[in-house]
């Protein structure tokens, strides 16, 4: 909503610079609208449903825009100030986001003085001081709330409140321009991401047995089946969205592990252990080669997926010396 004044007519150019001229006499600014009380009222929805977005970006957004024109008209080294306040949040450090009871989601406040801006570019507490005499400074015509993800971890279902006061301009009681947000809260809906994801719990040792030198040169090696649980929390039941995985551990390259303490007294050298999942894909030592598991029921609030591969004994080069033949490698998650 706004209340400005508009004279038509051709002498609207004319009464503009004549009153603008009067009041930089008087005061720093001459505002293009002659009344005090121009204001937005900001309606975010009762309820927002998030989009994947990397951290730091943009969850979700809502817009809000006045193509109302409001400027000033300046002398040098006037200081004005965007605020917004008394809606109680704490912030983050970044600019304009602030925390929220939703884990891993910020609410973001901005704006810009371009109407069509695709993103905003001013973030209260926001200032700027005047360069020169009769400088235009233009009071933003879109005002932005964002939903911004913090960490990987993305909860759901709190309330968010979004009802505060927002106040633009220079210090005068006539330049002030205010934002005023109509909705108290707004729930954050959360389809696309889990809460937290953990594995089943002891660590999988895979016993691979003794092994023949002669086999091993062979490739007639015994092949190992291993499975283990992935328990995810944070969704609505039934949610099967895809859990990604990758290891870690000393390995030339996918789908091959070195043995620990290689070539040492009473270890095995010259031989690793070949790693495929049930699909005969090689187990990636990279997230960006991350390979997916596989849903399989809902468990109480989890969601359960689980991750079968097959392990065998091969020649890795080199002379090739029998003994031990231990390694572990180290799973990761990657449900980002």
């Amino acid at each position: 909503m706004r209340n400005i004044l508009f004279i038509l007519g051709l002498i609207y150019p004319m009464m503009l610079f004549l009153y603008g001229q009067s009041a930089l006499a008087a005061d720093p600014c001459s505002k293009n609208s002659t009344h005090g009380n121009w204001y937005m009222n900001i309606f975010p929805p009762s309820s927002i449903k998030i989009s994947a977005a990397p951290v730091g970006g943009v969850l979700s957004r809502y817009v809000e825009r006045d193509d109302g024109g409001v400027f000033f008209v300046c002398r040098k080294g006037v200081v004005f100030n965007f605020k917004i306040g008394g809606f109680g949040l704490e912030s983050t450090g970044r600019p304009g986001v602030y925390k929220t009871a939703v884990k891993g989601v910020g609410l973001r406040l901005g704006a810009s003085t371009n109407y069509s801006a695709a993103e905003p570019d001013i973030f209260p507490p926001w200032q700027y001081i005047t360069k020169k005499d009769g400088e235009l400074v233009y009071a933003p015509k879109a005002f932005f709330v964002d939903f911004i993800r913090l960490e990987s971890e993305v909860g759901v279902g709190a309330e968010v409140p979004i009802k505060f006061p927002g106040r633009f301009g220079y210090g005068m009681e006539y330049s002030d321009i205010t934002y005023n947000s109509l909705v108290s809260t707004t729930k954050v809906v959360n389809g696309v991401y889990f809460t937290s994801c953990k594995g089943g719990g002891a660590a999988v040792n895979v016993q691979m047995g003794k092994e023949a030198i002669s086999n091993v040169k062979s490739g007639f090696t015994n092949e190992k089946n291993f499975n283990f649980n992935v328990s995810c929390t944070g969704v609505k039941s039934g949610s099967s969205f895809p859990v990604k995985i990758y290891f870690e551990g000393n390995s030339p390259e996918d789908g091959v592990l070195r043995l620990s303490g290689e070539g040492q007294s009473g270890n095995a050298s010259g031989i690793g252990i070949s790693l495929v999942n049930n699909q005969g894909e090689k187990l990636p030592f990279d997230r960006k080669r991350s390979i997916k598991t596989d849903w399989i029921r809902t468990e109480g609030n989890s969601e359960v997926y689980k991750f079968s591969g097959k392990a065998k004994y091969i020649l890795t080069g080199g002379a090739t010396n029998p003994g031990q033949a231990n390694a572990t490698m180290t799973y990761v998650l990657d449900y980002d």
